[in-house]
């Protein structure tokens, strides 16, 4: 796997996270 792939899966991964956590934290309002 090249680096920059591995730098555009991680973003993708962190920026599902972050959304995810959005969507708990709507939630709960």
């Amino acid at each position: 796997m090249s680096p920059t792939k591995r730098k555009i899966g991680g973003a993708i991964f962190v920026w599902l996270f972050l959304l995810l956590d959005a969507g708990q934290v709507f939630h709960d309002l």
